[in-house]
């Protein structure tokens, strides 16, 4: 019996290594479309050839268990194919060696981005024991640990601080390396942090002649930490904020826009105070929310949970996300939190969902179904 069970799992095994080639054949003839459509001046999507490719394949498939998921199936292949083509869109980098602090989600992922587009730019970090780091040495996206930061700092133009908060505003209230820096070429410092006021403060007195900090943001992650989480996808057709200050240069910022569209993103420029409002709005509070409304259904009625299906797992997704970094973010805005969640608790009452609750709802489907295509079109 286990004979039988071990060449049916043979058998599986060489249908998933034939589906996978098949799938990089349909990347390859897909980013030829692109380019076709490009000389074209057409647009790269076809929401219209989609839909007839999804009918055709759901009437030829005999299987209704296919049948059901075909739409689903070929949807993540589309999104694949743009995400792809989004990636290459960019050729520009005005970096040949980048130095990265911090191999989690996100300096995981901008490596990742950085080598998957050139596999010869060269990517240095200073030596630490993390889990994280001895993962992205052991996968090839490492080519050179230091032992400490001045001595990178010679090496590279560009440093990514992807690191805590908490470490992030160390750096930026005491960054002691590179008294003198030898190269002549102005080293840029970036950072990726959710919350930008103190840190931004801080980079502004730190820079000087040959030592430039560009507070930045990349509006991009997920719920799960750590390097094995990361992907070279995760920031394709995302916002990434910029937050100058009075130092920053325009040649600068455009390097690093340049950057941010390298590795598929979209650069946005922004004050420091009022990146922190917004995003307050937009991203904190909506861990906050997933948060509070997890514990509330739980503590509520437990056995309630035993029951809830894909809706309450995607409100709630947030929940799962890093306390310590979130933590972090509520204490370095927790200003702009608590006050925009004082504003949402007033908008909730004054929109009495007993009164003309369906044209409430209509008209929210409205608008979101709004924005959700104005996103797709990116």
């Amino acid at each position: 019996m286990k004979n039988n069970l071990d060449g049916l799992r043979k058998s599986v095994n060489e249908i998933d290594q034939k589906i996978i080639s098949l799938l990089e054949e349909r990347i390859r003839v897909g980013n030829k479309i692109a380019k076709e459509k490009d000389l074209l001046n057409l647009p790269l999507t076809d929401p219209a050839r989609e839909e007839e490719i999804i009918k055709n394949l759901t009437g030829f498939t005999t299987d209704q268990s296919l049948k059901d998921f075909i739409s689903d199936v070929y949807q993540s292949i589309f999104k694949l194919s743009k995400t792809v083509r989004s990636k290459q869109r960019h050729k520009k980098l005005p970096f040949s060696k980048v130095g990265i602090l911090g191999f989690g989600l996100i300096g995981g992922s901008i490596a990742k981005a950085l080598r998957s587009k050139n596999p010869a730019l060269q990517i240095f970090t200073v030596r630490r024991e993390s889990k994280s780091q001895k993962q992205a040495l052991a996968e090839g996206y490492i080519d050179k640990t230091f032992d400490n930061l001045n001595l990178m700092a010679e090496e590279i133009d560009l440093l990514i601080l992807a690191v805590p908060i908490e470490d992030t505003l160390c750096y930026a209230r005491d960054m002691v390396f590179i008294p003198e820096r030898k190269n002549q070429n102005k080293l840029i410092v970036i950072d990726v942090a959710s919350v930008k006021g103190e840190i931004v403060r801080g980079f502004e007195d730190q820079t000087k002649q040959n030592i430039e900090y560009i507070g930045t943001h990349p509006m991009a992650g997920s719920e799960k930490v750590g390097f094995l989480a990361s992907r070279s996808s995760l920031f394709v057709n995302q916002p990434w904020i910029i937050t100058p200050h009075r130092k920053n240069s325009p040649d600068s910022i455009h390097k690093i826009e340049q950057f941010i569209q390298y590795v598929g993103a979209t650069p946005h420029v922004m004050s420091a105070d009022k990146h922190d409002e917004v995003v307050a709005l937009i991203s904190h509070l909506v861990f906050v929310l997933s948060v509070y409304f997890f514990d509330f259904a739980e503590s509520t009625n437990p056995s309630s949970l035993k029951i809830s299906g894909s809706g309450f797992e995607s409100l709630t997704r947030l929940a799962s996300g890093s306390p310590e970094m979130h933590a972090d973010i509520f204490t370095q805005n927790q200003k702009n939190i608590v006050r925009q969640l004082q504003n949402f608790v007033n908008f909730m009452v004054k929109h009495d969902l007993t009164k003309n609750s369906y044209d409430f709802f209509t008209r929210v489907k409205k608008l979101r179904d709004e924005f959700i295509a104005r996103k797709e079109k990116i």
